[in-house]
């Protein structure tokens, strides 16, 4: 008697095998989906970012304005060391050169961290910026810069204040009037390439270089910086007609500092003007 074959299993087995051109539509989906769904989670990523660096920047000056508080409503200096005044550095440190970039000690010792006390705060999460140190890579330690007419005022800031320049520098928070508190900046995350020291200004002289960058802003949030205001809010401001998301940092060994990168554009250079100090008048 002759078996009859199992014709049934033998179909569905058949009819449960995915075609090779199956197989090559299904991975097609695939892609499709995911080069539509990479840029989303692209840009979810970087608004994260955006706003864990509006948080850092908050902590930053909510610090700053409670040394005023303890210190007779005195700005912290922008630059290094002690001003002529004996009022510290928020921050010290040359952030362009080794050891300072990576030596965490410097911060721990600021009197920003008396009230911040968090290393992370310091940092940009969107900061790539890193150092080769003692045979290791470590990110530099500090993204944030401080608005260099805060404080007692020195390097370029002088030539811009008053008599000969429209500004007046704030060495106490409550010198800060016109504009008001709000609209004054304190900290802002800095380009990589021009972060070098605790201080930050935008233009060498306002008459001469107006427009051209000395210290250049960070695009890490797609073509926006982090900033800070004296009144004790943060925000992510976009640039209007300034591109400054390019950058001559490479990841290969230490980040190179560049003086100036990029030109602001008039809309955008309205906006530094009105955004960095106290009017002489």
């Amino acid at each position: 008697m002759e078996t009859e074959p199992l014709r049934g299993a033998s179909a569905r087995g058949s009819r449960g095998a995915f075609t090779l051109i199956e197989l090559l539509v299904v991975i097609a989906i695939i892609a499709i989906l995911a080069a539509l769904l990479l840029p989303a989670l692209g840009r979810a990523k970087r608004k994260a970012q955006g706003i864990s660096c509006m948080s850092n920047s908050k902590q930053l000056v909510t610090g700053f304005i409670m040394w005023a508080l303890d210190n007779e409503d005195r700005a912290l200096f922008s630059w290094s060391g002690t001003d002529p005044n004996g009022v510290p550095a928020w921050c010290d440190g040359a952030m362009a050169s080794l050891p300072d970039a990576v030596d965490e000690t410097i911060i721990e010792r600021s009197p920003t961290f008396q009230n911040v006390p968090s290393l992370k705060v310091f940092r940009c999460p969107s900061d790539r910026s890193a150092f080769t140190y003692a045979q290791q890579t470590r990110p530099r330690i500090r993204s944030y810069s401080m608005n260099g007419y805060l404080g007692y005022p020195g390097g370029t800031i002088p030539p811009n204040c008053t008599p000969r320049g429209p500004y007046k520098p704030a060495l106490k928070l409550s010198e800060i009037t016109r504009p008001s508190p709000a609209d004054i900046f304190v900290f802002l995350d800095e380009h990589e390439n021009t972060i070098n020291d605790s201080h930050f200004t935008a233009f060498g002289s306002l008459v001469s270089d107006p427009g051209d960058f000395l210290d250049t802003p960070s695009g890490r949030h797609g073509n926006a910086t982090g900033f800070a205001f004296a009144d004790g809010h943060s925000e992510i401001h976009k640039w209007v007609d300034s591109d400054i998301q390019k950058t001559t940092y490479t990841s290969a060994g230490s980040p190179t500092y560049v003086k100036g990168i990029g030109t602001s554009g008039p809309r955008d250079y309205m906006w530094w003007t009105n955004h960095t100090a106290a009017l002489a008048q």
